[in-house]
């Protein structure tokens, strides 16, 4: 009978002890990641600059609701509320690391076209629809063929104006599955040996290259055409990477200078810009220099040292989660000089060209594309869900004067990770934080993360396709340039 009493009494112990000692771990895992936050969330000090969070309620509320926590099912959906707070499209919490895979990727001339560009699009296959069907409009006429990469077409206005449209879904170009293939059938027989990540990075970059020249030829088809001016439509591009800059340059009648570009003060920031600095020293010990390329990578030498000097000042922003107050005495981010296309925020290529260190200096260096292909005048039509690349691509050729955005607000996502960011473990839970490492501004000193307004209100929320195509037929009838 004891024996029997016993165990009934340890069954009611642990009923009440687990579910405590639960909520322990995870008011633990939630006061980790605010701890997370603190250390390398970049837009961390624009939260508080505009007052878009009430910060004490929100931890309060969180906290609260995490004791009531039945399940850790209920903990994600608890802290995802929490960081959804921010509004911002690259914060986020995985289930788990899921992060790419350390391993480096193998491959032979015998590597087929469909297995390496599957997994190096993460079989994300690029769409050559438009975001809105202007294919359906009796009066649009494709110019370019169903395979072409960025489909252009041609609309007529009732009241008799043109617009020429070419589409862009994607700013990866792995993405871009058949041209990925056709790329890799010409690139694989230049293989040798088994070959490794150095091989998908030079690959990567001819494919790049490949359709930067696919766009130009594009863009040529535009001169036997007379129109108002080039929609470019992102609508639904969630985004991709730097080489969004290098067709924003391709599209723009004007050189285009880049924006100031902040990194958190860490020190996965201190090993980044030594990296860089590495390239551009090394380059500097060449002896075939010329005056310029050594004036170039001196200026350069200088501002990394300083770079690496600031993002080693770790700031102290422990009073964040105890106060809404706007005061803080240093600032989460770097403020030296230095830009969302790298060190210098617009270079002549030609002046770079034979540097090692080029795509550090001015990351649109790296691909070959023709500047200033198309010289007329630019629409860029965004919706709710263009983001991250996809805006820093519409607000460059806003900010500098060279485009008119129509549509509805993008999404928000500005910024992004340099270098693939941090990935933070929550050590309880196992989930993982996955946060920007980096700000971008736009030209009057807003944070890119906000979003990109459209110049006037065209659609209203619960406007379906149609309704939207119909809309934007009547905003570009009215429209002067």
């Amino acid at each position: 009978m004891k024996k029997f009493v016993l165990i009934i009494s340890f069954q009611l112990f642990a009923l009440v002890l687990f579910p405590q000692d639960s909520t322990l771990r995870w008011l633990q895992d939630y006061e980790i990641l605010k701890r997370y936050l603190l250390e390398g969330y970049s837009n961390l000090d624009w939260i508080k600059k505009d007052s878009a969070v009430d910060i004490l309620s929100l931890d309060k509320s969180t906290k609260e609701q995490l004791t009531s926590a039945k399940s850790k099912i209920e903990v994600k959906a608890i802290l995802d509320k929490f960081l959804l707070a921010f509004q911002d499209g690259h914060l986020e919490l995985l289930e788990c690391n899921s992060s790419a895979s350390s391993d480096e990727v193998k491959i032979n001339a015998n590597t087929t076209s469909a297995e390496l560009c599957s997994r190096i699009g993460n079989e994300y296959v690029a769409t050559n629809k438009f975001s809105l069907p202007f294919d359906q409009y009796e009066k649009f006429q494709l110019i370019s063929s169903t395979e072409d990469p960025f489909p252009l077409g041609i609309i007529q206005m009732d009241n008799g104006k043109t617009y020429a449209v070419l589409r862009i879904s994607v700013f990866v170009p792995e993405f871009y599955q058949r041209n990925c293939e056709a790329v890799w059938e010409l690139y694989r027989t230049s293989i040798i040996a088994e070959c490794y990540n150095e091989c998908i990075d030079e690959f990567s970059l001819a494919l790049a290259n490949n359709l930067l020249d696919k766009l130009d030829k594009q863009l040529q088809k535009l001169e036997n055409y007379k129109f108002e001016a080039l929609i470019v439509d992102v609508g639904d591009n969630g985004g991709g990477s730097e080489w969004a800059e290098a067709i924003a340059r391709t599209l723009s009648p004007k050189p285009l200078y880049a924006p100031n570009f902040m990194l958190v003060k860490q020190s996965r920031s201190v090993e980044i810009f030594k990296k860089r600095l590495a390239e551009v020293q090394n380059d500097l010990l060449r002896h075939d220099l010329s005056n310029k390329e050594k004036e170039i990578l001196l200026s350069a030498k200088e501002r990394l040292e300083a770079l690496i000097r600031e993002a080693q000042t770790i700031c102290d922003n422990s009073n964040f989660w105890r106060s809404n107050s706007n005061i803080h005495n240093c600032k989460i981010t770097t403020s030296s000089p230095f830009y969302a296309s790298g060190v210098f925020s617009y270079m002549n290529i030609n002046d770079i060209q034979n540097l090692k260190s080029k795509s550090i200096l001015f990351s649109s260096s790296q691909y070959t594309y023709n500047e200033s292909s198309y010289k007329g005048n630019i629409i860029v039509l965004v919706d709710r869900n263009t983001a991250s690349a996809a805006e820093y691509f519409t607000a460059l050729l806003k900010d500098n004067g060279v485009a008119m955005i129509l549509g509805e607000k993008s999404y928000g996502a500005g910024g992004g990770f340099v270098d693939g960011g941090v990935d933070y473990v929550l050590p309880n839970t196992k989930f993982t934080l996955k946060m920007p490492n980096c700000t971008r501004l736009r030209k009057d000193g807003s944070n890119e993360f906000y979003g990109i307004e459209s110049d006037f209100h065209v659609w209203d929320e619960d406007d379906d396709v149609d309704m939207r195509l119909r809309k934007i037929l009547i905003a570009l009838e009215r429209i002067d340039f």
